[in-house]
């Protein structure tokens, strides 16, 4: 929404790291050594804030509360946004750039930050307020607000605060926060989804949050295994963004056939590559922004092979529920939560409550055998390609490892549980030649 320029010294860079290492801590002394940190970087003209702010710190005045807020109550990533933003932007970078456009305009006063009301209308109707009376068309218009985020800028000016009204009821808000998600809106989907693309995406939002925040109420049998993934650094994140990016890829791959009605074919796969490019432009690690783009990537896999449970009979087979868990990872906890939630904001009053509730138990059902899959996946192999070699005469190549996984598999399907067992099974497939069938080359089943 804003745009910054410009570069500051490695000294102001390493001061910012020092200042925000300090912010991190709830306590008192770190954050008052945090405001001297960004007092000797601060230019002249602004350091008596920065000391004023200081003053109340150490006088546990309610701005000791707010710092901890900061510190605390936000996610790193907008923890450490907000400090660059006020020190970086509006006291380094804006300074500077401030005081040249106030020589360019005399009498033009620019200011440190800007407040906006984008529109003055609230969901509330307080007693006293006088909110409520506003009409919508009085909102600003999304490219006049736009406008003024980028004279703003030109100015030097880069701090901005929101107000109203309630600013979170304003349409255009989320378009200039997230332009990522301004394409999905107006996009419906047919008969099956009650909203469009983006209020779909909304809704599911709002559902994953309640089945994070007690997800043994929908996952009765693999409560506990999805509490214990939820506990984990930055997992409730990466669901909460694996389920706002996972219809991305529709606006751009939606198509109207006349006898199919509106289709979204390859929306999954490409997704994956927008959710992956948007997360880098966030400024997250690789390693979660490839695991947003898999849950994206496969979001619908399970909540397809439980339809062909309810709609064909068709059971879920072990097979299925293996490539699942592999393909997923340790991530599949997640996955399943997303699956969830998209399944459970799709139709809204028009749901049929007693397939909803078979949908989950089947969900809940899966993500259980999955589990219970996987830690038979990280037992000790009964055969290894060196006994392979010493037992049966075999030289390395494909035809080993594809022996060694139809073993595993026959391993997980119960049907050999010792090394004995296994050289058996090893040596009736290497003599029917080279060709053996494992799980990876059998296809997507249950896909």
């Amino acid at each position: 929404m804003a745009t910054t320029a410009g570069l500051y010294s490695r000294l102001q860079r390493r001061v910012i790291n020092q200042m925000l290492d300090a912010a991190t801590s709830g306590n008192k002394r770190s954050i008052v050594r945090a405001f001297k940190l960004a007092e000797t970087i601060t230019p002249d003209d602004y350091k008596g804030a920065v000391r004023h702010v200081r003053a109340k710190i150490e006088e546990d005045h309610p701005a000791l509360f707010i710092a901890r807020r900061v510190s605390h109550g936000l996610s790193p990533k907008c923890r450490d946004r907000f400090i660059e933003c006020l020190i970086v932007n509006t006291l380094l970078r804006g300074v500077a750039k401030r005081k040249e456009f106030m020589a360019s305009a005399p009498g033009l006063w620019a200011p440190t930050t800007i407040l906006i009301s984008p529109t003055m209308r609230c969901n509330l109707s307080c007693a006293g307020c006088f909110a409520g009376e506003y009409p919508p068309d009085r909102d600003l218009e999304p490219e006049l607000l736009q406008s003024i985020v980028d004279q703003a800028n030109e100015m030097g000016v880069y701090f901005f605060t929101l107000l109203g009204g309630e600013p979170f009821i304003y349409d255009g808000l989320l378009d200039l926060a997230l332009p990522c998600v301004a394409d999905m809106r107006g996009i419906g989907q047919g008969g099956y989804h009650h909203l469009d693309v983006l209020g779909h995406t909304l809704e599911a939002l709002c559902r994953v949050d309640r089945l994070v925040t007690a997800p043994r109420a929908v996952f009765r049998a693999s409560g506990a295994t999805i509490e214990a993934y939820l506990s984990r650094p930055y997992a409730r994140a990466l669901v909460r963004a694996a389920t706002a990016l996972h219809d991305v890829g529709k606006p751009a791959s939606y198509a109207s056939d006349p006898e199919e009605g509106m289709t979204f074919y390859g929306h999954d796969d490409l997704g994956a590559v927008m959710a992956r490019r948007i997360l880098q432009q966030w400024g997250w690690p690789k390693p979660l922004r490839g695991a947003v783009a898999r849950l994206v990537d496969i979001h619908m896999r399970p909540l397809q092979l439980a339809r062909a449970v309810l709609d064909e009979g068709q059971p879920v087979t072990d097979r299925a529920m293996r490539h699942l868990g592999k393909d997923a990872g340790e991530h599949l906890p997640g996955l399943f939560l997303l699956s969830a939630a998209d399944m459970m904001a799709a139709r809204g009053r028009a749901s049929n409550v007693e397939e909803q509730r078979s949908m989950l138990r089947l969900l809940d059902e899966m993500l259980s055998r999955a589990m219970h899959a996987d830690e038979h996946r990280r037992q000790p192999r009964l055969l290894t390609g060196h006994d392979l070699m010493r037992e049966l005469g075999l030289r390395p190549g494909p035809h080993l490892g594809r022996l060694l996984v139809a073993v595993e598999e026959a391993r997980q399907e119960g049907q050999i549980a010792t090394p004995e067992q296994a050289l058996a099974l090893a040596r009736r497939l290497a003599a029917q030649g080279p060709e053996v069938e494992t799980e990876g080359e059998a296809g997507p089943e249950g896909e």
